[in-house]
């Protein structure tokens, strides 16, 4: 069923509500096989949903650009997916995932004709996506260096304008830890976009350049 928030929102002059959001319903299907040999591990994965009135948040334009839900009639959404890990060492690991991803709307009229989104791509659905990674960690203390990838993607439902231009990033982190008797502090470091691309994840929004985020928690132990 569609949540609150999908069919009443008015929080801001951007982003609205749709109280005539139907149902969702889906099937689907998996298959996967892994194997671990010696400090490596392999994983591939194979995924099909059938989703009948999709609920999906787009972009439409109505005295500017704004974002509403809205039921997609009949969506299906496969992916392949592949991802390795590697232990070099005892605290060195490295590790690669690939996704292919194929979502496409498969709408039809009451009467059973195509609509004009017929087997278009669902929108802001990436058809790639990619990662490798390395980190140097243990129970106390780690760094990590993570790059990705993410094929294009299309803004809008009829596919008629040229997707968003596919992107990578590369991001880093760290973390420290101070355990005592009965309580531990823990303090993480995340260093995104070193490069400081610029890029779009969706249509005319920039996502943000090189910026960092600090934390630090504590926990008690009894």
């Amino acid at each position: 069923q569609p949540s609150l928030f999908d069919m009443y929102w008015i929080g801001d002059s951007e982003t609205y509500g749709n109280p005539d959001l139907k149902n969702e319903s889906s099937i689907g299907y998996s298959i996967y096989a892994s194997a671990t040999y010696a400090g490596y591990k392999l994983r591939a994965a194979y995924y099909l949903n059938k989703v009948d009135e999709l609920i999906q948040w787009r972009q439409y334009y109505l005295n500017g650009a704004s974002w509403k839900p809205f039921n997609v009639g009949r969506a299906e959404i496969s992916n392949y997916e592949l991802e390795s890990q590697l232990e070099l060492i005892k605290y060195l690991a490295l590790g690669a995932a690939i996704t292919f991803t194929r979502a496409c709307d498969f709408s039809r009229a009451t009467d059973g004709s195509p609509l004009p989104t017929y087997n278009k791509h669902l929108v802001y659905t990436p058809d790639l996506k990619g990662m490798i990674f390395i980190s140097l960690a243990d129970e106390r203390r780690g760094v990590s260096l993570r790059y990705s990838y993410t094929g294009k993607q299309y803004s809008t439902p009829d596919n008629l304008i040229d997707p968003l231009p596919a992107f990578d990033n590369l991001d880093g982190a760290a973390f420290y830890k101070l355990a005592f008797p009965h309580y531990e502090l823990a303090c993480d470091l995340k260093l995104n976009n070193l490069l400081n691309k610029r890029y779009d994840i969706y249509a005319y929004i920039p996502q943000p350049g090189f910026n960092w985020t600090a934390g630090l928690s504590a926990s008690v132990r009894y």
